[in-house]
C-alpha cells in the first residue's frame, strides 16, 4: 500500500468486493503506516532504482530521512486532498464498504470501526 498509493483510493470498492473476509479487511487497515517502505531509509529504500524508477529517474520526492519516511512517488503524507495515506486509505476502505448490500447487515461493522481507529 506504500507506492503509489492514490491509485488504490478510486479502486477501492472492487479491491472490497474481492476481499473474502472483513477480518481481512481489518488487518490491511491496522498494517498500514504513515511514510513508505519504499522512501529513503525504508526497508526496501533500493528497490525503486533496482527497477528504474528511483532518484535517478526523477521520481524521488524529498523525504526527512528516518525509517520509513522518505517519500517515493504516491508514498507522499500530503496528497489525495491533504489527507494522508493512512487517514485517506481507511476513508476509501470505509466508504466502499459502506456501498455494499450487506454493509446494513453489519457484515463490515468491525471494518466501519476499525477505519476510525485509525
Amino acid at each position: 500500500m506504500d507506492y503509489r498509493w492514490p491509485s488504490f483510493l478510486s479502486s477501492a470498492p472492487a479491491f472490497v468486493s474481492a476481499v473474502p473476509s472483513p477480518s481481512d479487511l481489518c488487518d490491511l487497515l491496522f498494517a498500514l503506516r504513515p511514510g513508505s517502505v519504499l522512501g529513503r531509509g525504508g526497508a526496501y529504500e533500493g528497490l525503486m532504482d533496482m527497477v528504474g524508477e528511483g532518484q535517478g529517474q526523477g521520481q524521488q520526492q524529498g523525504g526527512q530521512g528516518g525509517q520509513g519516511q522518505g517519500q517515493v512517488q504516491g508514498g507522499g503524507e500530503a496528497e489525495a486532498g491533504g489527507e494522508g495515506k493512512v487517514t485517506a486509505v481507511c476513508r476509501a476502505v470505509r466508504e466502499a464498504v459502506g456501498g455494499t448490500a450487506e454493509y446494513g447487515g453489519g457484515r463490515y461493522l468491525e471494518v466501519v470501526v476499525t477505519s476510525y481507529a485509525r
